[in-house]
């Protein structure tokens, strides 16, 4: 038997396609009469230049003040503050004098003394304080550029059992004029050249008479390398006045010199006397200096008399006599000076004497 249901299928689809066609050609017109003619050109003309308009600026009027006028009242100058120097202090330790102390700081004996008026320099108790002034001591002389004219041995340095060293040298005196308050600079050199330490020296006597030797002597405290060579140049040497009363003449007579076995200290007995005045010394110092066989300074040792006559023998610690008889003209004395170094040989003793 026959069936229609393929034939309605197809039919089915022709209707489609027509529909779709007719869509389509709808769609078209309607695009036509939709679509809009094209336009000519639109011809451009050059427009106006703009006018600028200037922008208005105002005028800005100086304010003048009144010149400046100078006062009449003085004004005070702004002082710069000084720092005060910090006082340096040492306490007094046994075995101490104070021409050590004064040698070890640099420092001339008189001006440790001025500083400390109530010590006694030939008692001092072991834990006394002394102020050391390192701030009044007179500025290194600068050398002058023509040498003094005197002799400075080269410095015999000496070690210290604390390892220290001590360093003495001898000046001596060619001129026919005396002179006084000697100093000298030591400097301590490495094998390089460069200098490690550098300390003042001074005299152990105020007077180097004509043809005269006087020692120096310094301190330069631990540590110091024994392979340090010393160095000496003399800073300042003034020139007394034929005609000055500062000194006076003195001598020493009936030396008698014991030295030690192994030549190690010499004790030294005499006397020294001075030209009658109408009064006594007030100060007498002794100085013994020991050489060694090859006339080098070993060691030296001074000693101090206050009011020498009246009193006998004179040492270190001997106290000053109440009474001084104006007609006094010798001073006994009785002193030991010890070797730094090699045994000694031969001693020599140097006096001044100050009215």
């Amino acid at each position: 038997m026959f069936s229609p249901l393929p034939f309605q299928r197809l039919r089915a689809d022709f209707r489609s396609i027509r529909f779709a066609l007719c869509l389509l050609v709808l769609s078209g017109a309607l695009w036509a009469s939709c679509a809009r003619p094209s336009e000519p050109p639109v011809a451009l003309t050059p427009s106006s230049p703009a006018i600028l308009t200037p922008f208005y600026t105002p005028t800005l009027t100086p304010t003048l003040e009144p010149p400046f006028q100078a006062s009449n009242e003085p004004t005070q100058a702004l002082e710069t503050p000084v720092p005060s120097a910090t006082p340096v202090t040492y306490v007094v330790k046994g075995g101490d004098t104070m021409l050590g102390i004064a040698l070890r700081y640099g420092i001339p004996l008189e001006a440790l003394k001025t500083a400390n008026p109530g010590v006694d320099p030939r008692a001092m108790s072991v834990g006394a304080l002394l102020i050391i002034p390192l701030t009044q001591a007179p500025a290194t002389p600068t050398p002058s550029p023509t040498p003094l004219p005197l002799r400075l041995s080269a410095p015999q340095c000496y070690p210290k059992e604390d390892g220290g060293l001590w360093c003495l040298m001898i000046a001596s005196n060619d001129q026919a004029i005396a002179f006084e308050n000697l100093s000298a600079q030591v400097g301590l050199y490495a094998s390089d050249g460069t200098m490690q330490a550098e300390r003042t020296a001074f005299s152990l006597l105020n007077l180097l008479p004509p043809g005269g030797k006087i020692p120096l002597l310094v301190e330069f405290p631990a540590p110091v390398d024994p392979a340090w060579q010393a160095r000496a140049r003399l800073l300042a040497a003034l020139p007394v006045d034929a005609s000055s009363s500062h000194y006076l003449a003195a001598t020493i007579e009936g030396l008698d010199v014991d030295t030690a076995a192994g030549g190690q200290f010499t004790r030294l007995q005499g006397e020294v006397h001075w030209a009658v005045q109408p009064s006594a010394p007030r100060l007498i110092w002794l100085v013994a200096v020991a050489y060694d066989e090859g006339d080098q300074v070993v060691g030296a040792r001074r000693i101090e008399i206050l009011q020498p006559c009246g009193v006998e023998p004179q040492g270190e610690n001997t106290p000053a006599p109440e009474v001084t008889p104006a007609a006094c003209a010798l001073a006994r004395f009785d002193l030991t000076v010890y070797s730094m170094g090699p045994e000694i040989s031969r001693v020599e003793v140097l006096a001044e004497a100050q009215p």
